[in-house]
């Protein structure tokens, strides 16, 4: 008779402890989903930022190089990252 009753406490405290990590696990999925949007968000704005410095860039008559550089000064972009920007935006 004890022995049935430990066995169902512990089914209990089993159950328990899925529905606890079972929940756990839906929060930080959903703040994995919140920071996905956030990002996403984030990465626009940079787009946007980029694509209006180099549209800037173009209209003063300057170089895929300098629109480089100041992507690299301005944004904090490393090199390989604003050459692929400029790239991307530069016929638009």
């Amino acid at each position: 008779m004890f022995s049935e009753e430990l066995k169902i406490l512990d089914r209990n405290t089993v159950q328990y402890m899925i529905d606890e990590m079972e929940a756990e696990i839906k929060e930080k999925s959903n703040q994995l989903r919140e920071k996905d949007r956030q990002l996403a968000e984030q990465n626009l704005m940079l787009e946007n930022v980029c694509r209006s410095l180099v549209s800037k860039c173009r209209e003063k008559g300057e170089n895929q190089q300098a629109a480089e550089k100041i992507l690299c000064e301005r944004v904090g972009m490393d090199q390989k990252t604003a050459v692929e920007m400029v790239k991307r935006f530069w016929k638009e």
